[in-house]
């Protein structure tokens, strides 16, 4: 009789426990934020975006620099010198101003710009910030249910070891122990659906705060 080899096939499929349930690293809220805020790649772009734009600002309020312009003879073939400077024919000095307040409006947009970058650089942290609790919550909640449904089929597996050998003596029917073997079943396929929902949300995590895919961390 081929009992319980679909229950064998779930058990197969399901990783082993001592390969998901010893994690490398203990990840508190607080970690994973402080990783966050120096480590992601869209939030770092944004602090550069903001420095560019106060540097923008630095230079819009500098004035162009003065042109001096010094034509002079580099040889002289009567004296056979170089650098014969005394028939000097050209000295000039040129500075280039703005008109009309253009200069100041130049400064103005400057620092419109700053508060724009600074507004987007809020925009990107609010978002990461709002993605990383959620991501961080949700793989608290299926590794606690993880660790509820481990008990659940240590349980189980009690129950159907009892089962199977009441079912040699003949002390429990044959339908009582199939109705116990598909209970047994639906808890095994739910944990590992949680524990393909876990890893996605691990692998989503990983991503947020540039962790190696391979790291394994338990969050708190």
């Amino acid at each position: 009789m081929r009992f319980f080899t679909s229950v064998l096939l779930i058990w197969i499929l399901l990783p082993s426990k001592g390969s998901t349930q010893t994690p490398d690293t203990v990840l508190s809220f607080q970690e994973a934020k402080a990783r966050l805020l120096r480590s992601n790649l869209g939030l770092l772009a944004a602090y550069y975006n903001v420095d560019i734009a106060k540097a923008q600002v630095i230079q819009a309020r500098l004035w162009n620099n003065p042109y001096f312009i010094f034509n002079g003879d580099m040889y002289n073939t009567e004296t056979n010198e170089y650098f014969h400077f005394r028939n000097q024919h050209l000295l000039q000095l040129e500075q280039t101003f703005s008109y009309a307040g253009k200069h100041t409006n130049t400064v103005k947009l400057a620092r419109v710009n700053v508060e724009m970058a600074e507004k987007q650089m809020e925009d990107v942290l609010r978002s990461l910030l709002f993605e990383m609790g959620n991501t961080y919550t949700d793989l608290a909640a299926l590794q606690a249910k993880g660790l509820l449904y481990d008990q659940v089929i240590t349980s189980y597996d009690r129950l159907m070891e009892a089962t199977r050998k009441q079912l040699e003596v003949g002390t429990i029917s044959v339908t009582e122990a199939l109705r116990l073997e598909s209970e047994y079943l639906a808890v095994k396929t739910d944990a590992l659906e949680n524990y393909n929902e876990k890893e996605n949300v691990s692998s989503n995590l990983r991503t947020l705060l540039r962790l190696p895919q391979d790291t394994l961390f338990f969050v708190e």
